[in-house]
Parts: structure tokens; sequence; C-alpha cells
């Protein structure tokens, strides 16, 4: 046991409280015989059941509490998703960029080959909140057809190929190389004298490389009942003024620690102070106290979400509007268990889960009640913003507490700004 913990549950000659930590069963027992049971009973008349109404039942019997250990859990494998890039950035998500292409593609079918001229327009854009990135072909024009070494048309007549069923959906799939499924594609074959010779439809997967699709072994197969056509060739990708290099990388998704707009190297650790001001509610009561704690903040190696480790977490001066305790009783509240982790959670905005939250709430010195779960404040410029989206705390009889304020983050000196960024 900690010396911080022992101090915690040192018996009060006065409260005449005794509680003791037995960490081998998980378990904390109590005993008391102290005569001011008012709080108390205050507290639980207004909160129904919980350990607030079986503390006034003490003095007849022994109430075992039960004490939540937390474990730290194995950081996760990072997840990577593939984006499209502009200059070797990756887009803005929701940012639209609009692309033109242009091509010599030649399709195998009708036992030929026919090469033709492309030019097409799509807009490549970053989903907000994630997931692979996704094109839409408008148009896809394709001129000066000519099949090789046959045409498939009669003599003078020149094959056409016209794309229908546009704009045709696209989205990067990962692996090496990253390629662009291009759904719904439909492609009819014909001769200028408006023969028909079948209409190709499917999906390709041209690989994306620098400012280029490329068409080849593994981009797939468009049918026309049995018959099918595949596709060959280079597809250059030409972006806005200053765009002169569009790619895809895989991106890892989870979230990190950043300082000053930097992210922070993996593996090294920053010490961060805090200072705010808090308020815990539960039922009727409100309980406001200056709040200081000390962390560690780490991107982990790998690439997994960015962790915290809470090594100190002292909730001061706390006053009740209206107070759980009787008259010109102080109200204190106790951190148990420390120290708490927590890991950076992906969504707009980013959290962070804070697990193994334990406070005592207790009225002088007598025990009141005992709270316990995860919080996953937001985390904003240097703050973590507590608010009722954070969660809720819990005691024995179900009874919730929520807590709510702003803990603002000191980093080291010259680290002015500590923020968390997805990726």
């Amino acid at each position: 046991m900690s010396a911080q913990f022992a101090a915690f549950l040192r018996p009060d000659p006065q409260s005449r409280l005794v509680l003791r930590a037995r960490f081998g069963v998980g378990s904390r027992e109590s005993t008391s015989g102290w005569g001011e049971v008012s709080a108390v009973s205050s507290w639980a008349a207004n909160r129904g059941t919980g350990l607030g109404a079986e503390m006034t039942k003490l003095h007849a019997a022994f109430v075992p509490l039960v004490a939540v250990v937390a474990f730290a859990a194995a950081p996760a494998i990072a997840q990577a998703e593939p984006y499209w890039t502009s200059n070797g950035k990756v887009l803005p998500e929701g940012q639209v960029e609009t692309v033109s292409t242009t091509a010599a593609l030649t399709f195998h079918v009708l036992a030929t080959n026919v090469t033709c001229k492309v030019k097409d327009s799509e807009s490549i854009e970053n989903p907000v909140g994630g997931g692979p990135g996704t094109d839409e072909v408008t148009s896809f024009v394709l001129t000066g057809c000519a099949g090789k070494p046959t045409s498939p048309c009669p003599a003078g007549v020149k094959a056409e190929v016209i794309a229908h069923g546009l704009p045709w959906a696209t989205e990067l799939v990962a692996g090496n190389p990253i390629r662009d499924e291009i759904r719904g594609m439909e492609l009819e074959f014909k001769c200028s004298n408006n023969t028909v010779l079948g209409t190709y439809t499917g999906t390709l997967t041209p690989a994306v490389g620098a400012s280029v699709l490329e068409f080849g072994p593994g981009s797939g197969q468009l049918t026309h009942g049995l018959e099918t056509a595949t596709v060959t060739g280079t597809d250059k990708l030409k972006g806005p003024p200053n765009d002169t290099k569009i790619g895809a990388e895989d991106v890892e998704r989870e979230p990190h620690w950043y300082s000053n707009g930097t992210r922070l190297a993996e593996g090294t650790s920053e010490n961060v102070a805090t200072s705010g001001t808090v308020v815990l509610s539960s039922g009727p009561y409100a309980i406001k106290c200056k709040l200081k704690d000390s962390e560690s903040i780490e991107n982990p190696v790998g690439g997994a979400a960015g962790v915290d480790q809470m090594t100190a977490f002292e909730l001061a001066a706390c006053k009740g509007v209206p107070s759980p305790c009787p008259p010109k009783q102080a109200i204190t509240v106790l951190p148990l268990g420390l120290s708490w982790s927590s890991e950076l959670i992906a969504g707009s905005p980013i959290t962070d889960e804070i697990e193994g939250i334990e406070l005592e709430v207790r009225c002088k010195n007598a025990f009141l009640d005992l709270f316990e779960g995860t919080l996953a404040p937001n985390v904003g410029n240097s703050k973590l913003e507590f608010a009722a989206s954070s969660g809720e705390l819990e005691d024995g009889g179900n009874n919730k507490m929520t807590v709510t304020g702003i803990d603002k983050l000191k980093g080291p000196p010259g680290d002015t700004k500590i923020t968390a960024e997805d990726p």
C-alpha cells in the first residue's frame, strides 16, 4: 500500500472511523462508532438508496464496500486507412479537390485491343470523421479509339467507347499498392455506324501512384454476359494550381498528443500540470472544488492512440451548493487508487478517457460516499473540458455523479499549447 493511500485510510480519533484496504481480495471494510450521523442521514434522505443510506446503519452492522482496481490494458495496434494526399500532405477532411486526368487506355475486349485517348473530371476528398478517401468521376470522355491488331468494327467504320451511368463513385482501398476502387462503371462499345457491340459493366481498381492511376494486373475486369474486358494504361492526374503531386497514403487514424502544434515523438513522455475548477453533482447536491493534478502524456511507440498517466489529483476548497454536510462541517473529496490511466478516443471532439476513477466524499472526517467509474472529458486547446457528455461516476447504490468544469493543461517550459489531433 502506498503512503499516500495509507494516509487516506488512517483512523481518525474523533470520528472513530476505521477503513482498511485489502488489495489481495479487492475489498475495503468499514466500522463506525461515531455519534455524528446527521451528515450521512441528510445525504441518505435526499439521495435514496446507496452508500449514504447504508452508512446510517453502521452503528449496528459492518458494511462491506467494494473497491475497484484498474488494470492498464496493453496498447492497441494502430489502424491505418488510405487517404488522398496533395504535395505529400494529407488533404484536410471534408476539403474537396477537383482533379482532371489524361490517358491512353487500352481495352482488351472482343478478341482484340481497343486503345482510346481519355479525359475525365473528378473530385477527391477525405471524409469528415475518418474513413478511406473517396472520389467521384463526373465525366469520362474517350476519343480517337482504334483497334489493334484488328478493329472490332468493319473496314472504314470507327470504334467508339461511350461512358454511361456517371457519376461513378470510388473509394481508396488499403494495400500495397493502394488502389482506387471505381464502382458502377458502364462502358458501351459500338461502331460509328451505330452498331452496338456490347455494354460492359462492373468495378475496376487501378493502383494509385505519384499523380497517376495505373491500370493493369490486379485492376479487375468489366463484364458483358460471359464476355470480359480488362484495361491497361496510365491515367495521369492533375490537380488545381500549385498541386503538383496527387497521391494516396495509409494514415493512422488514432488521436495523438501534440505540443505547440507538433506531434509528440513516439515514446517521449511529457509532464503536464493542471489547474481548474470543477463541480461534482449528485442528486440535489453540488460540490464545487479547485482542482490541481499532475500527469504525463505520451504517444506510444507503434502509433496507437495517445495515453496519459494521472499520478496526482487534488480537490481543495470544496464547497457545497447546497452542501450534503451539516452546517460548518467541511466537505473533502479524496482521490483513491491513483495513478489513473487514460487514452485518447477519436471523434469530434477528441476525448481523454480516464479509467479507474475513485472519489471518496467526506463530511469533516466522516465517510459519506464513494463514486467510481470512467470519465471522458473533451480535449481542447490546452484544456480538458468536463461536461454532462463526459460520462458519470456511480456509487454502490447506483446513484450517479457528474463532473463539469475546465481543467487547464500546462506543459514544461516552452510548451505553450497542448492539444490532441487526429491523426
